[in-house]
């Protein structure tokens, strides 16, 4: 320990005594400026030349030692190797999200055409014209118009709502109505209007959405009431439903946009499922649909006597069709008239609306409204 004392202090010494010389060196004076010489004439001081701005290249030579590139080079080689089964991964990944994401937008168009040009023209069976002729049914449709049942029963008069303004109104509704009174028409209308993705156009401004129609008849659903699809949902009842009918749905497609909240889920006839048991199970299963996927809009329709003996539970509102009043009789007597003619001469041209009108005033002074009303819809639906 002493000789590490000695030593410190020898050095310390050292230090001092350096300082002490330097500080007594002599500062040299400076020297005496000669004065300036006059010149008559200003000497030619040629122009600089530019000197050319290193490039990228140059730089890193002098900034950057060529043994540190190297080295990051050697680590970005090795780098790229090890990790080559990652970035090869990554990109089969992205690729097959791309390919999912444009094989759900190609059949989504798919299935939107197909919906337009199932439920473009009016259910006219039974109906008997001179010709066969395609009825358009946006030309002839007349928009129902719905009471809560009480005040379908008379005892109280609340203004009725028409079908915009009660889906405006309610997300989960329960259309009942007698036997062809306009409930699968009314259905049909829906799915073509949110198809063709003017729902605000046609329901009105309450209803700013664009949601995907899904329209099932509830009879066609028993094989899921036994879980003969699969698993029992609706969502593989669609897809085993359009792949059988060539339309290559992609797979998860109906359970993701139902799960998204992005659908209006029509279902029709709740009374056509015609064994009690059945119906109630079926009234279940629609109440745990809801359950699962609430966040979509849902329209059931069902005449009053069997929805009665199985009624849905989940929040829905139920609403009464009311006959058509003395107007509504009208306009869909010449929408129907006009629509016919235009169908048979092919084009809406002055022909056409000439015999149109010439068939409406021959109907209207023989007195025939009364048989364009809830009895001439029940003959169309």
């Amino acid at each position: 320990m002493r000789k590490i004392a000695l030593l410190c202090t020898l050095a310390c010494a050292l230090l001092l005594l350096g300082d002490m010389a330097q500080a007594q060196t002599p500062v040299p004076p400076s020297p005496t400026l000669a004065p300036p010489t006059y010149t008559p004439y200003p000497t030619y001081t040629p122009y600089p030349q530019p000197t050319a701005t290193p490039t990228f290249f140059q730089r890193t030579e002098k900034e950057i030692p060529f043994w540190l590139a190297g080295l990051v080079g050697l680590i970005g080689v090795v780098l790229g190797f090890i990790l080559k089964p990652v970035f090869e991964k990554l990109g089969k990944a992205i690729a097959r999200g791309l390919g999912k994401l444009g094989s759900g937008w190609g059949f989504r168009k798919r299935y939107l055409t197909h919906l337009i040009e199932e439920y473009r023209g009016l259910n006219i069976r039974g109906l008997k014209t001179k010709a066969p002729v395609t009825v358009e049914l946006e030309q002839v449709y007349v928009s129902l118009r719905a009471q809560v049942p009480d005040a379908a029963l008379g005892r109280q008069e609340p203004p009725a709502l028409d079908v915009g303004q009660a889906m405006a109104q309610h997300e989960r509704l329960v259309i009942l109505g007698g036997p062809g009174t306009g409930k699968t028409t009314l259905l049909a209308y829906l799915t073509l209007t949110y198809a063709r993705g003017q729902a605000r156009e046609r329901l009105g401004t309450g209803l700013k959405e664009n949601r995907l129609p899904i329209f099932v008849p509830l009879r066609q659903l028993k094989k899921v009431l036994n879980g003969e699809d699969g698993k029992g949902t609706l969502p593989s009842y669609l897809t085993g439903w359009y792949t059988e009918l060539g339309m290559r749905p992609r797979e998860g497609f109906f359970e993701q946009v139902l799960s998204h909240g992005r659908c209006l889920v029509l279902l029709d006839g709740l009374d056509e499922v015609a064994d009690a048991q059945e119906r109630r199970l079926m009234s279940e299963w629609v109440d745990r649909l809801v359950t699962v996927y609430p966040r979509n809009r849902y329209v059931v329709t069902s005449r009053p006597p069997g929805y009665d003996s199985a009624p849905l539970e989940n929040g829905f509102t139920v609403l009464h069709i009311r006959d058509f009043t003395a107007q509504e009789i009208r306009q869909f007597a010449t929408n129907w008239c006009l629509a016919v003619e235009m169908a048979a001469q092919g084009a809406d041209n002055p022909t056409a609306r000439r015999r149109a009108t010439s068939w409406t005033r021959c109907a209207s002074a023989a007195g025939c409204w009364s048989k364009w009303g809830p009895g001439c819809t029940r003959s169309l639906t």
